[in-house]
């Protein structure tokens, strides 16, 4: 009996099934860990009882107590993320294994024991109230460089994380905000306290954005590079699927397959090429159609894997924003405070740099481009209609809705602004 050697790709394709398959499995595994780490913490420092503030503070102090909170609060939010992704990635898709009787009292065990912590800490204080919101102790204390040794000012509370002013009142009275704020600021200690508030803020803002930037751009090359471009290899290799070429295609490849016949018989004309009889040169047009045709079955299948990749990374963009909820709320509070917290001329100038790049003389020919390459991304045929379309209304209608703002909101807020802007435009 012969045996069948699986290929490189039904091997690579076989690990990555196996890889998501068993994800429900890894994601238990860790919020196991973290459940046990806290039963040795209890165990070691507090007896086997429950880890709290009053227990902390009748070891050595504050000190103790911040770190005993903060390593708490980790280890909880890491399982209540894994147990998330563990009810997310079981619902998808599950190992059959699992149904054994063996493995199925496995996973139960653990389950049994994260709902036991979890359920121990469910009326603390410093249990995470839903996993939207990222961890707050946690962020502070690694700003501060928190560990035992460190005195460790006091956790602010929750509700003077992010500030919700009213914009158009904050931006009509700015320097009565600030006079609360300072009015408030009275010693020492609140001075500290402000500034660590607002170096918190700053970096959950800064760090939420990059992985709002860098997430979904991985997501869309790991996605298309490790997952779709193997299978569609594969799929093609064994004539699974056929791609077919779209209008587009078609026409650059008999063109790039006329323009070699052209390019041949010239050469041939001017003695560049040694003469050659008409069945070499349809030998050789032959095989430059071959080689095109491949080209293009290639761009076809890039264009399916853009499409998918694409997909994935808006899930995983929409997916930060839903989990991240809290942290949008102080990445909009951050960047309000910095746009605001800008002169009138440098606010005049982001105004005509904006409305020049998108509804200016000159972006259509940006938004040409901009549609010319979207269209190639997915692979649809370039229709020069649609696309001129779209630039005679969508930066007509953004003018609009961007002059309407101006009038109706700019206006008030910042009178002076628009001033400025007047002045500088004409």
């Amino acid at each position: 009996m012969k045996l069948i050697t699986p290929t490189p790709v039904e091997v690579f394709t076989s690990n990555i099934y196996r890889w998501f398959r068993d994800t429900h499995l890894r994601s238990l595994d860790r919020a196991f860990k973290s459940a046990i780490a806290i039963q040795d913490l209890e165990t070691e420092y507090f007896d086997g009882n429950k880890i709290d503030a009053n227990a902390t503070h009748q070891l050595e102090g504050n000190t103790t107590t911040a770190y005993f909170q903060t390593k708490l609060h980790q280890l909880l939010r890491k399982m209540q993320w894994s147990l998330a992704e563990f009810r997310m990635a079981n619902a998808i898709a599950s190992n059959p294994e699992d149904q054994t009787s063996q493995k199925a009292k496995q996973i139960l065990n653990k389950l049994a024991v994260v709902d036991q912590i979890l359920a121990r800490y469910k009326e603390s204080e410093i249990l995470i109230e839903d996993f939207n919101g990222l961890d707050r102790l946690s962020e502070v204390s690694q700003s501060l460089d928190l560990d035992p040794k460190v005195v460790a000012k006091p956790i602010p509370e929750p509700e003077i994380l992010v500030n919700k002013p009213v914009p158009l009142l904050r931006s009509i009275f700015p320097n009565f905000t600030k006079y609360n704020r300072e009015r408030r600021v009275n010693t020492e200690a609140d001075a500290i306290k402000e500034f660590q508030l607002s170096r918190y803020r700053t970096k959950r803002a800064l760090k939420f954005l990059a992985i709002l930037i860098i997430v979904p751009l991985l997501t869309q090359q790991i996605a298309k590079n490790f997952i779709f471009s193997p299978l569609f290899s594969h799929f093609q290799a064994t004539n699974l699927i056929e791609i077919s070429l779209n209008s587009q295609l078609e026409r650059e490849a008999i063109e790039e397959v006329e323009a070699f016949e052209k390019k041949i018989k010239f050469e041939i004309n001017i003695g560049k090429t040694p003469n050659l009889s008409p069945e070499d040169v349809e030998k050789m047009v032959h095989q430059k159609s071959i080689e095109v045709a491949r080209k293009s079955e290639h761009e076809g299948s890039n264009a399916l894997q853009n499409i998918f990749a694409d997909l994935l990374s808006a899930i995983a963009f929409a997916w930060i924003l839903i989990a991240g909820t809290r942290s949008v709320e102080i990445l909009k509070d951050f960047l309000d405070e910095k746009i605001y917290g800008l002169n009138e001329s440098a606010k005049a100038f982001l105004i005509i740099l904006f409305t020049d790049v998108f509804v200016g003389f000159h972006s259509s020919h940006g938004w040409e481009v901009v549609m010319e390459g979207l269209l190639r991304h997915l692979g649809i045929p370039e229709n020069r209609d649609f696309i001129y379309l779209f630039i005679a209304t969508f930066p007509v209608i953004l003018d609009s809705i961007f002059k309407y703002w101006i009038f109706c909101y700019l206006s008030r807020v910042s009178p002076s602004a628009v001033a400025t802007y007047k002045n500088m435009n004409e």
